[in-house]
């Protein structure tokens, strides 16, 4: 099991027994540090450990401390995290069984090593309950706020969904935030049009792949070409690769994307329609569902208003289609060129006065 660990400078010495303790057990462990009994803050340290396990890096985490309750509360600050302050066996298992805690939070000052390591291998060892106890940790979940830059960070492109449907009112929650986006003199010129009904995506997914195929013939023939015939090696085709196999992933797939949301504007409307699209991807990545937005289906524009009923005076025109599920894979902070290559200063071509060479979010480990 690969788990994440860290303390504050009244843990250090645990910690780095722990951490003995458990690589001979054959686990992989990630120290976060501290690494002395200089005295530190702990939220640091704690919130880093919280991060590893929220975003997949890390099956569990294991944060130190005197008493181990700061610790606890600063590993909770994380989304995703679920930290049981165990300093006892009973603790430890129930917090394991009834709570499918995540994160272990032990005080140093109350526990002895030997205690320790018995609370760290019940804690590992036990399996979730699940049953009754699924629902309530669905409902303390819940409760859990979204950090917003951790939306505008992670929100990309999640072709690989899970054909599980979507609740009505998670669907309702996600347009409800996408109106709220601004529009042209908020005249609000957009309608949005969800479907979930297999007979429908069926057809839509049939043209979605007539679409595709075309568009890999001509305008990314190129692209196809230097994936075929270019060294796979090369980051630039490996990234050629990945975008082009999830595209067809998603193409193979749509009739069981359960749910696919169109969007409807006037003609040339986009500055309304894209901004409020943008909110529903947001929304959906706080729901925990993956998004892409595809324009692809506008070759068959006329095929699919006349399937979805749209009217046929020509008012109201499809902009783009978002699938939208439960990801196959994880969140995680999409590649891109540096902020300030991207970036001019009061005239083009003038390079500003800052840089970012690594994305800013999340700080620290």
């Amino acid at each position: 099991m690969r788990i994440a660990i860290g303390a504050d400078h009244a843990g250090f010495p645990l910690k780095a027994h722990l951490v003995e303790v458990l690589t001979a057990a054959g686990h992989e462990v990630d120290d976060l540090g501290t690494y002395s009994t200089e005295a530190v803050d702990y939220p640091p340290f704690c919130a880093a450990v919280g991060r590893r396990v929220a975003d997949g890096r890390a099956e569990a985490g294991i944060v130190l401390g005197g008493s181990g309750q700061g610790e606890q509360l600063a590993a909770n600050k994380v989304r995703g995290v679920r930290a049981a302050l165990c300093n006892d066996l009973y603790t430890a298992r129930m917090a394991r069984e009834h709570n499918d805690a995540n994160v272990l939070s032990m005080g140093a000052r109350i526990v002895a090593p030997g205690l320790a390591e018995e609370i760290v291998e019940l804690f590992l060892a036990t399996e979730f309950a699940g049953g009754r106890h699924q629902r309530r940790v669905d409902q303390v979940m819940a409760l859990d706020g979204f950090d917003l830059h951790e939306a505008l960070y992670t929100t990309r492109a999640m072709r690989r969904v899970k054909p599980d449907p979507i609740p009505d009112e998670v669907i309702a929650r996600i347009v409800d935030a996408a109106v709220r986006g601004p529009s042209g003199g908020n005249q609000q010129r957009f309608r949005f049009l969800t479907v979930t009904k297999a007979a429908t995506k069926a057809r839509l997914a049939e043209w979605y792949r007539q679409d595709l195929e075309e568009l890999n013939r001509t305008k990314y023939a190129d692209v196809q070409s230097s994936i075929s015939e270019g060294d796979p090696n090369d980051p630039s085709v490996a990234q050629s690769a990945r975008i082009s196999k999830s595209g067809v992933w998603l193409a193979e797939h749509l009739a069981e994307v359960p749910l696919l949301l169109f969007v409807f504007g006037k003609a040339a409307g986009e500055s309304s329609t894209f901004p409020v699209l943008w909110n529903a991807c947001l929304a959906a990545r706080a729901e925990g569902i993956g998004t892409t937005i595809t324009t692809l289906l506008r070759a068959h524009k006329d095929e699919i208003h006349e399937l979805l009923g749209v009217p046929a005076d020509g008012e109201w025109q499809m902009h783009a289609m978002v699938p939208m599920g439960y990801p196959l894979g994880s969140w995680g902070i999409a590649e891109r060129r540096p902020a300030h290559e991207s970036t001019f200063s009061e005239r083009w071509g003038l390079a500003p006065d800052w840089v970012v060479d690594e994305a800013l979010w999340p700080p620290g480990p």
